[in-house]
């Protein structure tokens, strides 16, 4: 069964509370040991992303059909616990929430040793230590200023 993750979309960060809460996490990101992300070769595979949608569990099956090279399955949100629990193990999860303290929370789950965690730089430094001793990229997503046209 999928497990809702409920988000308060009604909170607004302003720029300036943005960047006194993300400014610090990136530094300490600049520091950390961890793979940057990559630049992929094209290939002739297919990458499904899988979200936490209640239609996923349609696809079940097409899902599964991807579950070989050159494919990739990637999960983001509580997909990642959900498609574990049906024999699908994500070739990637990306973690790009900001307000998370617990790596579980943004997993639906435990982590898996079969999994790269996409992390994004902004993230809280405590979900990259809760993911020491697994596989982890740092990712650096685009954040337009204030007033960007």
């Amino acid at each position: 069964m999928l497990h809702p993750v409920k988000f308060d979309l009604q909170t607004v960060l302003e720029w300036d509370d943005w960047k006194h809460q993300c400014l610090p996490r990136l530094r300490h990101a600049a520091t950390l040991q961890v793979k940057h992300l990559p630049q992929l070769d094209p290939h002739e595979g297919k990458c499904a992303i899988v979200g936490a949608a209640p239609s996923v569990k349609d696809y079940v099956s097409q899902i599964k059909g991807l579950c070989k090279e050159p494919n990739l399955v990637l999960s983001v949100n509580g997909a990642h616990d959900w498609l574990i629990a049906r024999g699908i193990i994500p070739n990637i999860h990306v973690i790009s929430e900001m307000d998370l303290t617990q790596v579980r929370d943004a997993l639906g789950g435990e982590p898996h040793k079969g999994v790269v965690y996409y992390i994004a730089s902004y993230c809280d430094p405590v979900l990259f230590e809760q993911l020491q001793g697994y596989r982890q990229v740092l990712w650096h997503p685009y954040c337009p200023p204030e007033g960007y046209q």
